[in-house]
């Protein structure tokens, strides 16, 4: 009996010639591609001479360097540097403080690293105290962009004794603000006939300056033994000092202290638009005739919490009335008088004084 083969089916034929035909296809595309496209020589093909090197080198130095003058020279010392600008206007006698932007700032402690700097610049002119300004707070860097414009009321002839002055504060969260660094520009050396924008180097942080002119307060005392109330009445302040353009908004805090306790806290409401407010606000405080002997009463003027200051208040100056505490002549003698002469007001003028850092 013979053997019978399977014959291959038609369009097994067809797909095993397509498949042949593609095989074939690939090689001769490789054979031209090795044969035909010839690697170009270097050294033969493009040539660029001289000329051209120098053209394409200051194309590239247009576009990734910057002008040489707008580089700031670093100090290696310096806690940073600050860009500002200064423009003055004789017809109305206005300077114009513009606070551009800083650069490789340092934080003055060991656990403040320089990356996670909050970095604001408040500006005065010293020693007039007139207007204080603050930038706005720049997180998270230790070279902030600012671009804030500050006018300062400044009679042209009067520059010779004026100093401007940049504090950079690192807004601590929770805290009072730490400042990192201080740059102290005189004006008398500039006549400030043209703008005026230059870099300089940032100093280490000094002693914070203090405006001795803080402002007064009226208070009237009255203490009745029978009823062992002690009347305190905020009348009115006068010439407080202004912290910023912003900031001419005051109100007053109270705090009954024995023995470094504080026993009650109590505050005024706030008036704004005015550096001369008037309160008329009385407040009670009940305490035997003995423990006055030893207590004192923490008088606070203060801005309170507000945009210009970051959320944050910021005490003016204070006053300390009262037998337990390190008092003015004029608070010991007010004090004295009303335990002395229990059941009448006594009024009298204070004037405020720094408040002590914590």
């Amino acid at each position: 009996m013979g053997s019978s083969e399977n014959p291959v089916p038609l369009w097994g034929t067809i797909m095993i010639g397509i498949a042949g035909g593609l095989f074939l296809l690939c090689c001769v595309v490789l054979i031209c591609k090795n044969c035909c496209c010839k690697r170009k020589d270097p050294y033969t093909s493009g040539r660029i001479g001289y000329k051209d090197v120098n053209a394409q080198q200051d194309t590239i130095d247009s576009k990734v360097q910057p002008e040489l003058e707008s580089v700031p020279i670093f100090n290696e010392d310096s806690f940073g540097r600050l860009q500002f600008a200064l423009e003055y206007d004789k017809h109305v006698e206005e300077l114009e403080v513009t606070v551009i932007q800083a650069t490789r700032l340092r934080g003055t402690a060991t656990h403040l690293l320089d990356s996670l700097l909050n970095c604001f610049v408040r500006v005065y002119i010293s020693p007039d105290f007139k207007r204080i300004f603050d930038t706005d707070v720049v997180h998270m860097t230790s070279s902030p962009v600012y671009s804030k414009t500050f006018i300062f009321k400044l009679p042209y002839e009067s520059r010779h004794k004026k100093t401007l002055v940049f504090g950079i504060y690192h807004d601590a969260f929770l805290v009072e603000p730490v400042k990192v660094g201080q740059l102290r520009v005189p004006l008398g050396a500039y006549d400030l006939a043209h703008r005026v924008e230059e870099w300089h180097d940032i100093h280490r942080p000094e002693e914070e300056e203090k405006d001795t002119n803080l402002g007064e307060i009226c208070i009237s005392l009255r203490y009745v033994p029978t009823s062992r109330r002690l009347t305190v009445v905020v009348l009115e302040a006068k010439g407080l000092k202004e912290l910023h353009k912003e900031s001419k908004e005051y109100y007053v805090k109270l705090s009954f202290v024995l023995k470094k306790k504080t026993l009650r806290r109590r505050k005024t409401t706030s008036k704004q638009s005015t550096c001369n407010p008037y309160y008329n606000e009385s407040f009670v405080f009940d305490a035997s005739l003995d423990v006055l002997q030893e207590a004192y009463l923490k008088v606070v003027v203060a801005v309170p919490r507000s945009s210009p200051f970051g959320g944050r208040s910021v005490p003016v100056g204070c006053l300390t009335l009262g037998a337990g505490a390190k008092a003015s002549t004029s608070a010991s003698n007010h004090w004295s008088e009303v335990l002395g002469n229990v059941g009448r007001p006594f009024v009298h003028w204070h004037t405020l004084l720094p408040v002590a850092s914590k």
